[in-house]
């Protein structure tokens, strides 16, 4: 519907040609007339192969502890998300997070009262990197009759839905049921795997949906919690050996930009190379809560850090250096002839077992 007061409509559809609507002729100035006129109807046929982007910021908490040693991570990212749209996928885009920029803050503590941060670690334990988005998720048929439902498992809820007019909630357990594991199918290796999982639990808000299905164009925030024992994988360098090691990992997502564009331009996404710091002036989410006293205190103290001085303080070793140019004075030369004399021969390859 449009009213006389209107000059213009313009119609934009994923980067398609724009339509444009005018005002309806002039009937006179009875103010009767100035009543709202209707728009015949249009469609709008989608020629090309689109992919939606969404571009989001993550704040990630994680620990990887032994009985002795503890590593804690707080880390902060911008990630993106490339998902086809339709059927005709000849690009295939990307379903998990791809890291754009990151910052890390990694705090060392153990037993023996060690208490040492740092920007980096040669640990990769965090979870972080393998929860993704999926595609689409029809809305159960209940919830247009009542504002929750609830899919049960065989000891706790696989699924929580909640309906607020057109904001959806849904709180997802993939250890309570086993079709609860829809939403993440990159984890099927490691159930296949039988990884040990003590936790698992996700949570997803879509806004602003007007159909019977939920898509990622509609999801506004998501987190997810996850402990286990052990990463799947051997992390030798860590803790004491035989000891079982632990991980957990929190994280937030914000989507704060979503764009349908064609897969050309995915593609320069896909080869983006970005300056370091470049990521540091876009604006953080509105809705971004404040950190708590820890987290922050932690930021600080590896904000604090003089990478500089560090480097300067590190005792050389010597043994490193290679052969000493430095001449021998008469007295070394001496002794270092007496010491040639009585050393047993050298033989090269003696230790050489030949068959």
């Amino acid at each position: 519907m449009i009213t006389k007061s209107l000059l213009t409509l313009i119609f934009i559809y994923g980067g398609l040609a724009s339509g444009e609507a005018q005002q309806p002729a002039s009937r006179g100035n009875d103010r009767e007339e100035d009543k709202a006129t209707e728009l015949p109807e249009f469609v709008v046929k989608q020629k090309k192969e689109l992919m939606l982007h969404l571009l989001g910021y993550v704040r990630e908490y994680s620990t990887l502890s032994s009985y002795s040693d503890t590593l804690t991570l707080y880390r902060t990212k911008w990630v993106d998300y490339m998902i086809p749209v339709g059927s005709k996928r000849k690009y295939k885009g990307w379903h998990s997070p791809r890291v754009i920029s990151s910052h890390s803050c990694y705090r060392f503590t153990d037993c023996h009262g060690l208490d040492s941060v740092s920007d980096r670690s040669p640990l990769h334990f965090s979870w972080g990197d393998w929860v993704g988005i999926v595609d689409a998720v029809p809305v159960p048929e209940s919830l247009a009759f009542m504002p929750v439902d609830t899919i049960k498992g065989r000891y706790q809820a696989g699924e929580i839905w909640n309906r607020d007019t057109t904001t959806y909630t849904v709180d997802v357990n993939p250890l309570a049921v086993e079709s609860a594991r829809r939403w993440i199918p990159q984890f099927d290796l490691f159930f296949s795997d039988h990884t040990d999982f003590e936790q698992f639990k996700l949570s997803y808000e879509y806004r602003n949906v007007y159909d019977d299905i939920l898509t990622p164009r509609d999801l506004s925030h998501m987190t997810y919690t996850l402990e286990s024992r052990g990463r799947a994988r051997n992390l030798f360098r860590f803790g004491k050996l035989g000891e079982p090691l632990y991980v957990n990992t929190r994280a937030e997502i914000y989507f704060v930009e979503k764009e349908y564009i064609i897969p050309s331009e995915a593609r320069k996404w896909e080869n983006l190379t970005l300056a370091e710091g470049d990521w540091d002036r876009v604006p953080l989410p509105a809705d971004l809560p404040a950190l708590d006293t820890q987290t922050a205190e932690l930021v600080a103290r590896v904000e604090a850090i003089d990478h500089v001085k560090v480097r300067s303080d590190i005792v050389i070793d010597k043994r490193y250096a290679g052969l000493s140019l430095k001449p021998l004075s008469k007295t070394e030369s001496f002794f270092k002839k007496i010491r040639e004399t009585f050393q047993e021969p050298r033989i090269v390859g003696a230790n050489i077992s030949v068959r």
